[in-house]
């Protein structure tokens, strides 16, 4: 225990920028929505992808 505790905190900077990085699949779908390429002009994000973000999420509400 002690080994594991002392090794626990000494990751607690790295847990919280995991934490802080870590994207909800509401911000993944509000981002491919959003998400615009400029070179070609298009939507790049498919509309696949897009539909299996929208359908993880329908029960809790876009």
């Amino acid at each position: 225990m002690q080994y594991a505790g002392s090794a626990w905190d000494e990751l607690k900077h790295i847990r919280q920028a995991i934490g802080f990085l870590v994207l909800s699949i509401q911000q993944l779908y509000r981002i491919s929505t959003m998400y615009w390429d400029d070179k070609y002009g298009t939507h790049s994000v498919s509309t696949d992808s897009i539909a299996a973000k929208r359908d993880a999420i329908a029960p809790i509400s876009i």
